[in-house]
């Protein structure tokens, strides 16, 4: 984290690639990727499907969206998913420590040769948005390489692990709520409350630590400069004197002021990419999937920084694949 003017300074440049027509744009192909995905998992005729709810459905469409967003050839993002999967994977997977330090290497290196590319011939993507924006008032003008390099971590780390945590939390605890499913089914209308309310109830991110660069008092609490100071996001987003029974998911709830996007200055740029994963992939469940149980104990990722499910096995009906 950072702070102004720097952050404000490359914030602005990197909004310029979020633009709502630009993530707009991207919804189409997000509708196909999730047909693929839903397809792959589908049922013979006349069987029940199963699968993780996790790994084999609510993992691949993040993924597909960011290297969509930034430009990556189709034929890369295979490699790009499986290095993203190994770096965010936590610390309870067998995962050598030299292979997470390799992937890390493969996903840094294969980034600077992208940037290289859209540096020297820039495509209509958010990449080459943010290597060649310009605010003509500030000093230097564009991001150094240093500074792509580091949105280009960012994105990937923050944006695919957060929004798979939210569509995987959402769909299981909607299965677990059949009246709020059916009636999000009969009423899409209930779709941007019920993104709003499965982002506030999961909270991917659960915290930011701070240093207090001056001495403060905050709810009585005395603060002084050099402090670390942490902020529960998880906690706001059950805070009694804000939320009318935070401890129940309600898809119909209003308002909804939560802050699992953050708030203030560094409020997620990516809130809006992430709202149309959930809603697309959630349409797309509510269309073909019926009978959502659970077949075994879910886990949980073991990271202090993420909260979410790690794996779900799940059985459904899929209605597209009803019996002749």
């Amino acid at each position: 984290m950072m702070d102004d003017p720097r952050h404000q300074r490359i914030r602005q440049l990197v909004s310029k690639g979020f633009t709502p027509k630009r993530i707009a744009r991207l919804r189409a192909d997000l509708e196909a990727i999730t047909g693929s995905t839903l397809d792959s998992v589908a049922p013979e005729p006349g069987r029940r499907g199963s699968c993780d709810l996790v790994t084999d459905v609510a993992a691949e469409l993040p993924l597909q969206a960011i290297c969509l967003l930034l430009g990556a050839p189709g034929e890369d993002r295979h490699a790009l998913c499986e290095w993203v999967d190994v770096t965010s994977s936590d610390f309870s997977d067998e995962v050598p420590s030299s292979v997470r330090a390799q992937a890390s290497a493969n996903l840094f290196q294969y980034g600077q040769r992208l940037i290289r590319d859209r540096t020297a011939d820039p495509r209509d993507d958010l990449l080459s948005v943010v290597i060649h924006g310009e605010l003509p008032d500030q000093d230097p003008p564009r991001l150094d390489e240093t500074e792509v390099a580091m949105f280009w971590s960012l994105l990937f780390t923050a944006g695919a692990e957060t929004t798979r945590k939210a569509i995987a939390t959402g769909i299981w605890e909607l299965s677990k709520s059949p009246e709020q499913f059916e009636a999000l089914r009969a009423d899409r209308s209930l779709m941007p409350a019920a993104v709003e309310e499965i982002v506030r109830w999961t909270t991917p991110s659960v915290y930011k630590r701070r240093t207090a660069t001056r001495d403060a008092v905050l709810g009585g609490q005395q603060i002084r400069a050099g402090d670390k100071v942490v902020v529960w996001e998880m906690s706001a987003n059950r805070d009694e004197a804000i939320f009318d029974a935070p401890f129940e998911f309600r898809i119909d709830r209003a308002p909804n002021n939560h802050v699992g996007f953050g708030h203030g200055p560094h409020f997620c740029l990516g809130a809006n990419l992430a709202r149309q994963e959930v809603d697309v992939m959630l349409n797309a469940v509510l269309d073909r999937w019926r009978e959502i149980e659970a077949t075994g104990e879910p886990t949980y990722t073991r990271t202090n920084r993420l909260s979410g499910l790690r794996t779900l096995p799940i059985a459904f009906t899929d209605i597209t694949r009803a019996a002749d």
